[in-house]
């Protein structure tokens, strides 16, 4: 199958999740199908999140430069101690924590010492003096450093938000779909676990939508959503959807195999 192909084939499932009668269709896919398609509607779905905040990004780059010139000086007073390199990720580490003098710039783009933070973005070594750091005659590079530190930090942003989602979401669809499948059974259907969780997550697709490109606005007293950490929310209208759309994918393919007793 080539690219082009499983993108058409993905909108197609897509579109097929939002129309109950395709629930049909969809009950006779296998279960390692809908988890690869539940993947990739999360992927999609952040994707589509950046797409959105193309402007608000574009908007404060413009104006960051502006925002700086209301900084003059900053002094901070912070405590760090380390009893040796700690080094983020151990190999080949983009940031170093030591406070203990023993270590130098080397393969790291950040190394914060007791004293100061070294940064070497464009094969050369700088630093910030943490007791006082002049904005007034380092504003360029300031906003400068600030954004190129998102840019870089970004992508590991998106896949701890993406893990987030992803636990958070299978820690609703699975016990719902055991719970689910016992009921199933006694009311004498054949429906089968793994066919509970393949629907499951065809039906997940308007509460994973609705959640997840939500999130950046402030738009969660309009789907009553619960937000216990930055970024991560609970909607109660995201989920009644979800619950909605599998106890009806539930009952129309478990009314099927009933009737082929």
């Amino acid at each position: 199958m080539t690219f082009a192909q499983m993108v058409r084939d993905f909108f197609s499932v897509m579109r097929k999740a939002f129309v109950f009668k395709h629930y049909l269709v969809l009950g006779e896919k296998d279960v390692g199908r809908a988890f690869r398609y539940f993947l990739t509607l999360l992927a999609f779905s952040f994707v589509l999140v950046l797409l959105l905040l193309v402007p608000k990004a574009i908007d404060i780059a413009s104006n960051a430069q502006t925002n700086a010139l209301s900084i003059g000086q900053l002094r901070l007073d912070a405590r760090l101690t380390t009893k040796g390199p700690v080094m983020l990720p151990s190999k080949s580490p983009f940031l170093t924590l030591d406070t203990t003098g023993n270590k130098s710039m080397q393969t790291e783009r950040f190394l914060v010492t007791e004293k100061a933070l070294h940064y070497n973005l464009w094969n050369e070594n700088k630093s910030v003096e943490f007791a006082t750091y002049d904005f007034a005659n380092s504003r360029d590079r300031s906003v400068a450093v600030a954004l190129i530190l998102f840019l870089v930090l970004l992508p590991g942003i998106l896949v701890g938000y993406y893990l987030a989602y992803l636990a958070k979401y299978l820690l609703i669809i699975v016990p719902l779909c055991i719970l689910s499948f016992l009921l199933a059974r006694t009311f004498k259907s054949q429906i089968t676990l793994a066919q509970t969780l393949m629907l499951a997550f065809y039906a997940a697709t308007p509460m994973v939508l609705l959640e997840i490109l939500t999130a950046p606005f402030a738009l969660k007293y309009y789907i009553f959503s619960y937000v216990p950490f930055m970024g991560v929310q609970f909607s109660a209208i995201a989920f009644g959807l979800f619950f909605v759309y599998f106890v009806t994918a539930i009952r129309i393919n478990g009314n099927r195999y009933v009737q082929r007793i």
